[in-house]
């Protein structure tokens, strides 16, 4: 049985409080997003919970973690929340999330900006969030396709929002 999207809003809406108790404690990303960035995140988060096939023994506090890797990539993109993805993805990395999206970026992009990444879209990605300064005096250019790509700009965070 397929929920529509509208079915969404209330599912989020049930579980956004628990949901952002979870992350606060257990994800260093999710503690350095402004308001509104993880009030997306979780709204895509509940769109991705609910649109995919979860194998039986998944506990809930490794689904909302999934969930949070899979759509931090996701975070201020049009997105059909990894359509070739359906099932047997419990195990995956967040880089394996960021992978997804080298295709759409070189589309965007094209292939020069990722060569400009040594062809690792992934752990530029991973870098962009997690240690956006080093990456923008390391590499200024990586930074700003990935700014434009990603929509964001992790440099603005503070953890005081």
């Amino acid at each position: 049985m397929k929920i529509s999207r509208k079915g969404h809003v209330k599912f989020y809406e049930n579980n956004r409080e628990e949901w952002n108790k979870i992350l606060e404690s257990e994800s260093e990303i999710f503690m350095k997003l402004p308001s509104e960035l993880k009030d997306k995140l979780l709204k895509h988060m509940a769109t991705f919970y609910l649109e995919k096939k979860w194998k039986s023994d998944t506990i809930e506090n490794d689904k909302i973690k999934i969930c949070m890797s899979a759509c931090l990539p996701l975070i201020n993109r049009k997105t059909n929340y990894y359509p070739s993805v359906s099932e047997n993805f419990e195990h995956f990395e967040l880089s394996d999330w960021f992978s997804f999206n080298a295709k759409q970026f070189e589309f965007e992009y094209g292939k020069m900006a990722l060569k400009n990444m040594n062809y690792d879209f992934s752990g530029y990605s991973k870098r962009f969030f997690f240690e956006a300064d080093e990456l923008f005096i390391d590499c200024p250019r990586s930074y700003e396709f990935l700014r434009a790509y990603y929509g964001l700009d992790p440099r603005e965070w503070t953890s005081e929002d």
